[in-house]
């Protein structure tokens, strides 16, 4: 291999490593309240829920332009809903035929929303679970998933939820969210970085011994 395209791989894998190693971050974990309603298929009113939201980013977006970012499997959610004398959690079903997660982040004029799902099927069961943020607010700043900008400031924020298995049905309004623990990075993402570092620093002291 010349010393020409030896430098120029050396970089290209270097530069590879590190911008995958910055695309996934720590998973971070919410806590949140809200009020809502249950539909065990008896019915309930309005009642009080408590839970945490943990969200780890572990890829891209496959769609992304200047105002939106969506996609299926680079962000993974999972949630731990509670109220008074019930919970449910993001779990997969027995037998699982299609197991699927979905972010879609906009950031426009009038328009800024967030929405995330997480869902496991089989031919006779599924568990879901959804999130929501609609707002008129132009409050992103850019299209990157930002944990201190999960929750709108105003418009609606909210979460449902079903198990066909366990019989339960929910949705409610957030009314807090607020981050509860920040996650150390994955271990393959340092060690990405680092061989990022130690590819690029190679290219460089090759380059100057030639």
């Amino acid at each position: 291999m010349s010393e020409t395209r030896f430098r120029a791989t050396s970089k290209f894998f270097a530069a590879g490593l590190l911008a995958f190693a910055a695309v996934a971050q720590a998973a971070v974990t919410y806590d949140f309240t809200g009020t809502g309603g249950l539909d065990n298929f008896v019915g309930e009113g309005d009642i009080p829920f408590w839970g945490t939201v943990t969200v780890d980013v572990v890829g891209a977006p496959q769609d992304q332009s200047p105002v939106s970012a969506s996609g299926y499997s680079w962000v993974v959610p999972h949630f731990e809903i509670q109220w008074g004398g019930g919970s449910f959690s993001t779990a997969r079903v027995p037998n699982e035929a299609n197991f699927e997660t979905y972010m879609d982040i906009h950031n426009e004029a009038g328009a800024d929303r967030i929405f995330m799902s997480v869902s496991s099927e089989s031919a006779s069961n599924q568990n879901w679970t959804w999130f929501g943020r609609y707002t008129s607010l132009d409050w992103l700043s850019s299209t990157a998933f930002d944990p201190a900008k999960l929750l709108a400031p105003s418009g609606t924020n909210y979460i449902s939820f079903g198990s066909t298995l366990d019989r339960v049905e929910g949705s409610f309004l957030l009314t807090s969210l607020q981050v509860a623990a920040v996650a150390e990075p994955h271990e393959w993402v340092m060690l990405l970085a680092g061989l990022g570092v130690v590819g690029a620093r190679a290219g460089k002291q090759r380059a100057k011994r030639s």
